[in-house]
């Protein structure tokens, strides 16, 4: 039995399972040790590369950025005397359309109907007294165009803006040479 006990050491010591160290009293090398080192080197680039990326962001450009003592050592601006005072034009001239009431072009069943007040901004004052004169010739041109939209083609940002093209070409044609600046929705119901 003792021999048996002899045997099982030995056989325990060429496994390494005891825990011993091998022949040159080394421990044997770890596996995976590769596999770590890569992992860890990535995550440090990851690393540095989201710091930069925050900095980048997040920093304001020296280049353009213009502090407080910049703006002391310019010379002081002055300001302009009573006189010398300049009023700004008055902001627009503007002329409001009669209400507007069209049934849609629709392929549904249902019939659809859009109710528009407008209001035309004008360059000068005597393209008021134009568009007076003009107001049968404008409302024909808008309405001719609104019988033919969809109600689909208003919904949203982008079909309101087209409608504001359109209608805009169509005054700025009736009413030449007279110039036309903008068309100002004022109610819109669909």
């Amino acid at each position: 039995m003792a021999e048996d006990e002899d045997l099982d050491e030995d056989e325990e010591s060429e496994d390494g399972e005891d825990g011993e160290d091998g022949e040159d009293g080394e421990s044997q090398p770890k596996k995976g040790g590769k596999k770590t080192l890569f992992i860890i080197i990535g995550v440090a680039v990851l690393l540095l590369l989201g710091v930069g990326g925050a900095l980048f962001v997040f920093l304001p450009d020296s280049a353009t950025e213009t502090t407080v003592e910049d703006e002391v050592e310019g010379e002081p601006e002055e300001p302009l005397p009573a006189e010398e005072v300049v009023l700004a034009p008055p902001v627009g001239i503007f002329y409001e359309l009669p209400e507007l009431l069209v049934d849609m072009n629709d392929i549904s069943k249902r019939t659809a109907f859009l109710r528009l007040k407008l209001t035309l901004a004008l360059a000068e004052e005597s393209d008021r007294v134009r568009a007076e004169k003009q107001t049968p010739r404008i409302v024909d041109q808008m309405l001719a165009y609104l019988r033919e939209v969809r109600a689909e083609e208003l919904y949203g940002s982008a079909g309101m803006h087209r409608l504001r093209e359109e209608l805009l070409k169509r005054a700025a044609i009736a009413m030449a040479p007279a110039k036309v600046e903008d068309v100002l929705f004022t109610e819109v119901l669909l």
